[in-house]
């Protein structure tokens, strides 16, 4: 009966030894080493886990790229009005240039 006892014996103890691995909360996996484990490929990582206050971020670049565009909308428009301001001034500076060829004084009315 002694050999009963002592595989008994045996038995509690790798139960024991394996109770002890489980609940040690540093204790490796026993499936997985380190060496064959395989990090997540990108696509498991893809939407896993939200990013907080992600919806609020995407907001805040929309917002930032509307007032980028209405800034380069307005910049054109200006710049469109200057444009035509200048050239109305040339066509007045190549009519006193004229003026001045042909000897008389500029009318004062002519000028803005």
């Amino acid at each position: 009966m002694e050999p009963l006892e002592s595989t008994s014996a045996a038995t509690t103890a790798t139960t024991a030894t394996t109770a002890t691995t489980a609940t040690t909360p540093n204790a490796p996996s026993p499936s997985v080493s380190p060496t064959t484990a395989r990090p997540p490929s990108r696509r498991s990582r893809v939407g896993a886990r939200p990013v907080p206050g992600g919806k609020l971020l995407i907001a805040a670049y929309a917002v930032v790229w509307i007032i980028v565009l209405l800034l380069v909308v307005r910049v054109f428009r200006r710049q469109s009005t200057v444009e035509s301001s200048v050239q109305a001034l040339e066509g007045l500076i190549r009519k006193a240039a004229k003026t001045r060829e042909k000897g008389g004084a500029p009318k004062k009315d002519d000028a803005p």
